[in-house]
């Protein structure tokens, strides 16, 4: 009853602030995230079933409704956004409903006058706020407690070359996506004292080769995940790869990409797993990408 009371509190909560926040400022809708297969998501498999520990087919999206359009960027824009993660088979850690609220700001998105200004690639830099709360939609749900997360962290995305959103339609074959980020986590939906930082850095880089309407885009990636926990292997990672794409362009900023990507775990940073969790090392991704607005 008190779980059920906290939550119609919040939701109360949440519509009481989009009401207010309709009523004073226009809005911005970012929609983007990825469906597909991936052969074993490069997590362990069961001792006694020998069953893959995460599900194959996949889609998860990210959802965020932000008060004030991008114009208003440089000043604190509340937020709400949901996460709806889907797969199959049933597994409930990759079958959950995540939302929540959030506050952020990009203070070097303006150029600044004076002796100071930003580099240009790292002006859409975001810095956020967020707290969550999660519930599942199918399978046996997980025993341990926490249900909610407060974030508090920054992180940037950014394209370069052929695919640079800020330059549609450049000559440019060359290209490269840069996402990275740190954010202290209450729980991370793991335990209740986890309170620790997670930081990460993903690269794509490759050439665009034209094919007609839809180019082909071969690219390589690497992808660094770490914590300031030394105790999970599975958060302090590097993980390597290549892939080759194509993509449909609706706009500068609404894209669809078609991809196929092998990837391997490099190196574990800190600790290494028990080898009797059978880890896999190595991945086959094959999906669909989409982008509604910029990130």
């Amino acid at each position: 009853m008190k779980r059920c009371a906290i939550t119609l509190l919040a939701a109360m909560l949440l519509l009481g602030l989009y009401g207010v926040a309709m009523a004073q400022s226009p809005t911005e809708l970012v929609i983007y995230g990825d469906a597909g297969y991936h052969e074993n998501g490069l997590a362990g498999v069961d001792a006694s079933s020998g069953v893959p520990k995460r599900s194959h087919e996949f889609l998860n999206p990210e959802i965020r409704l932000l008060f004030g359009d991008r114009n208003r960027a440089s000043r604190l824009r509340f937020y709400l956004h949901a996460n709806p993660a889907f797969a199959y088979p049933v597994n409930a850690v990759d079958n959950t409903l995540t939302g929540g609220i959030g506050v952020e700001i990009r203070p070097l998105i303006d150029q600044y006058h004076g002796r100071f200004r930003a580099p240009i690639w790292l002006r859409p830099m975001r810095l956020y706020a967020q707290y969550d709360l999660q519930g599942f939609w199918f399978g046996a749900k997980p025993d341990f407690s926490p249900r909610h997360d407060l974030v508090i962290g920054f992180d940037h995305w950014k394209e370069f070359g052929a695919v640079d959103s800020d330059r549609p339609g450049n000559p440019d074959r060359q290209w490269a996506e840069l996402f990275f980020g740190a954010a202290w986590h209450d729980t991370d939906f793991f335990q209740t004292d986890y309170n620790s930082i997670r930081y990460g850095a993903d690269v794509r880089a490759g050439y665009e080769f034209e094919a007609g309407r839809y180019p082909i885009m071969p690219y390589i990636l690497l992808d660094i995940n770490g914590s300031s926990r030394r105790d999970y292997e599975f958060e302090n990672r590097l993980i390597g790869g290549v892939g080759v794409r194509t993509q449909w362009q609706f706009g500068p900023h609404t894209r669809i990409k078609l991809y196929v990507e092998p990837r391997w775990i490099l190196a574990f940073l800190k600790q290494h797993p028990d080898p009797s969790a059978h880890v896999k090392t190595s991945d086959l991704i094959v999906g669909v990408s989409f982008q509604y607005n910029r990130y």
